[in-house]
């Protein structure tokens, strides 16, 4: 048994959860993928899938062995690379984790610009506004959004510093008035909250170079920033967001800023990737590429 393309097969079955697709995706037959894992399963002496007519799903063992496998599956790919390219020209899988507000637009192009570079780089992305353990998961880098970055052992380089402005939507101001000052705006206006961040649940503005936390008045709690967006942009209430989030709906007009003399605290970026003695150029790379993006947005 040829135990590299057995785990090959089993993690294409356990990836799509069928013989049949996977079968397709590999371009050899459903039985001969059936046998490998077959063999598999009797070289480890355990079952790895429950088989219905249906689709398959993995056993406890086999959540363990696929875990397991596709981590020795992407170092013997970034192995190959290594020889077939050399160390210093990115090559492989880049794991790439960021908030969805963030990645669902300008990281994607951003991903393709430097994949366009580097034609021998497959990128995952893994969009989430919580902080995943990046050992763990396997992350090369995190893109991280944050007022002030947590303690690791972790490399953070700030990227760029980016306003937390005010914006609401032109039916909003219509119906609701626009305020002119920061107590207005907490005593007569409503706003949202963002659960992954705690400090959302007040209005945060510089007073006399202090931070200072203003009640608000809150209408929607969500965890997902393109739904705080989308009620902005309904006249639900009034948003404090990075400029980056927004910027294509300031373009067109269906939100404005206001309260644009009012400062307010520095949202910092941060590329966090783990300590090594010798950084993969695919995260070197990626992480230049990613602050040039950044000195030429601001």
């Amino acid at each position: 048994m040829d135990r590299l393309k057995a785990m090959q097969f089993f993690c294409k079955v356990a990836e799509l959860g069928n013989f049949t697709s996977a079968a397709e995706q590999l371009h050899v037959s459903k039985g001969v993928v059936s046998r490998q894992i077959s063999e598999l399963e009797s070289h480890l002496n355990t079952r790895l899938l429950n088989r219905s007519t249906r689709r398959v799903s993995l056993t406890e063992a086999g959540e363990q062995v696929y875990q397991q496998a596709q981590q020795l599956l992407d170092q013997f790919d970034q192995l190959e690379s290594s020889l077939r390219y050399g160390q210093d020209t990115p090559h492989g899988l880049l794991k790439v984790s960021a908030p969805d507000t963030f990645g669902a637009a300008d990281l994607v192009m951003l991903v393709e610009q430097f994949c366009e570079q580097y034609p021998h780089l497959k990128v995952e992305l893994l969009l989430d506004n919580q902080h995943i353990d990046l050992v763990k998961e396997s992350v090369d880098v995190a893109l991280r959004f944050s007022v002030k970055l947590a303690d690791s052992d972790l490399i953070a380089r700030k990227l760029a510093e980016i306003d937390l402005a005010f914006y609401a939507s032109p039916g909003y101001l219509a119906k609701h008035g626009e305020p002119t000052s920061i107590e207005q705006l907490s005593s007569d206006h409503q706003g949202f909250r963002f659960t992954p961040n705690r400090n959302t649940a007040q209005w945060n503005v510089i007073e006399q170079g202090e931070t200072v936390s203003r009640p608000k008045r809150w209408t929607l709690a969500t965890n997902n920033g393109h739904s705080l967006i989308s009620a902005a942009l309904r006249g639900m209430g009034v948003l404090q967001s990075p400029a980056l989030a927004v910027q294509p709906y300031l373009e067109n007009g269906e939100l404005k800023r206001i309260l644009p003399n009012c400062e307010t605290p520095k949202l910092s970026v941060y590329a966090v990737y783990q300590s090594r003695r010798h950084t993969p150029a695919k995260v070197s790379r990626f992480v230049e590429f990613v602050q040039q993006y950044f000195n030429n947005y601001s």
